[in-house]
């Protein structure tokens, strides 16, 4: 429905001769990203399909995965570069540097996007955060300034 055109469908239950979607996205096709880290069907999934992976994991755990996910790639014939790897997880209660070097071991290990849940989302939890934003901004794992 968000390509081009009005295609028809017909499933088990519904038919539908003209199926259109307003508004259309601003990109041709919309990246497809896969939350989970099932071995056997959800990283299969992933290599086949999918153009992000959110997994979520200490690194050890990560780095398992990714070669898991190389695997699947490899049987398919898709190159795992292909595929991002965005990684799901709650800031903590603990020192600036710590979150440094807990999100550069995840890096080290395959993750090029972090994403934060905050426990408590006030202000205050974000302001406290910005710190480690900032060392990943300047691009080199260490706090900026």
């Amino acid at each position: 429905m968000w390509g081009p055109g009005a295609p028809a469908f017909a499933g088990k239950t519904v038919t539908v001769t003209e199926a259109v979607g307003y508004p259309r996205p601003v990109q041709q096709r919309i990246p497809i990203l896969v939350g989970g880290s099932g071995e056997r069907r959800t990283l299969r999934l992933v290599a086949r399909y999918a153009d992000a992976c959110n997994l979520s994991g200490d690194a050890a755990t990560l780095r398992h995965k990714l070669d898991v996910l190389r695997a699947h790639c490899a049987d398919v014939g898709r190159d795992p570069s292909a595929i991002e790897v965005p990684h799901l997880s709650s800031a903590l209660d603990c020192p600036v540097d710590e979150h440094i070097g807990r999100y550069r071991e995840l890096a080290e290990a395959g993750v090029q996007t972090g994403i934060v849940r905050f426990p408590r989302l006030d202000e205050q939890a974000v302001v406290s955060f910005a710190p480690v934003v900032a060392a990943f901004a300047a691009g080199d794992g260490q706090p900026a300034g």
